[in-house]
């Protein structure tokens, strides 16, 4: 099964769905036959016009830019879609927009207005081992929860600073990778941000100033699986989680459906601390166990062995 399969499966091309900023790539095409309303931040001739200005857009690709429904942000997704067309989708598909959203919990909380009793959403979202992306934390329920309270339309000044000031890419040969297979080495992988420049940029940045685009979540299944939970223990989310792939290249996949009668889950504490502590553990084991994406305990000395040497040169 293909990447498009896996992300419209068990969705049909009579079923009512949403598609998030499909740009040149349509997974849910009208072309196609999709029963299918786009949401894109702009509007078709604006996307038409930056894809022809895009050298490394070809120009079939432009062509396949689909007309867009509802023009603006993904966050304020409530808003743009009329009130006589909540809990009427299916579906809601989107692929790597989810991590571009500087209030995700408002766009879960969103999408659950938006689908029908037993709809999905859809995502395919990048793995930070394997983009650029490899050197920033994982983010944690805090950074959601403060751009829920703050009502975030952007990223913050400290997204941007990071997302940045750690960009990275993996060396392969003559090639500069942004998005590779998770299983690079260390050695493979290079810091491209200017740590500097970015501070300056940073001092010089407005509150008021325009839009720029990052990464504001940063994660893995298991991170983003905790990130959910947490939501969904707070009550913030509502939407059950019905899979999260394990990553397959640089991506995973996930689904997420609306509960019948919109019910809040209710978890008794011993029970949440008890699914906290393991998703957690889960989380970080990648870091010490075997598989595709652990460091050998051996290659983790030998790297902190180098690290304090060139410390030690430096007088850290």
């Amino acid at each position: 099964m293909g990447r498009k399969e896996k992300i419209l499966a068990r969705i049909g091309k009579q079923d009512k769905g949403l598609e998030i900023a499909p740009y040149h790539s349509p997974l849910a095409a009208r072309s196609e036959g999709y029963n299918v309303r786009i949401l894109d931040v702009f509007d078709q001739e604006e996307l038409k016009s930056r894809a022809l200005r895009d050298p490394l857009i070809p120009d079939e690709l432009v062509h396949a830019i689909e007309e867009v429904d509802y023009v603006g942000s993904a966050t304020e997704i409530v808003k743009l879609v009329p009130a006589e067309e909540h809990a009427s989708f299916d579906y809601i598909v989107s692929s790597h927009n989810f991590e571009h959203l500087a209030n995700p919990i408002k766009f879960l909380q969103g999408c659950e207005i938006l689908l029908k009793q037993g709809g999905v959403l859809t995502m395919a979202v990048p793995d930070a081992r394997a983009c650029f992306d490899y050197f920033r934390p994982r983010t944690v329920l805090g950074e959601w929860l403060e751009a829920y309270f703050e009502d975030r339309q952007k990223p913050s000044h400290r997204q941007l600073f990071d997302s940045r000031a750690y960009m990275s890419f993996r060396k392969k040969g003559d090639l500069e990778q942004h998005a590779f297979h998770g299983d690079a080495g260390l050695k493979s992988m290079l810091l491209k941000g200017d740590l500097w420049k970015e501070f300056e940029a940073w001092k010089a940045r407005a509150d008021d100033g325009p839009y720029e685009d990052a990464h504001c979540t940063v994660m893995t299944p298991d991170t983003l699986r905790l990130l959910l939970t947490e939501a969904q223990m707070l009550g913030l989310v509502n939407l059950d989680i019905v899979e999260i792939s394990p990553t397959v290249a640089h991506e995973f996949y996930v689904r997420l459906s609306k509960r019948g009668g919109g019910t809040t889950r209710e978890m008794p504490s011993k029970e949440g601390l008890l699914m906290r502590d393991g998703l957690l553990k889960k989380a970080m084991q990648f870091q010490y166990s075997s598989g595709p994406f652990a460091r050998p305990r051996r290659l983790l000395n030998k790297l902190k062995r180098s690290i304090q040497k060139r410390l030690d040169r430096f007088g850290g």
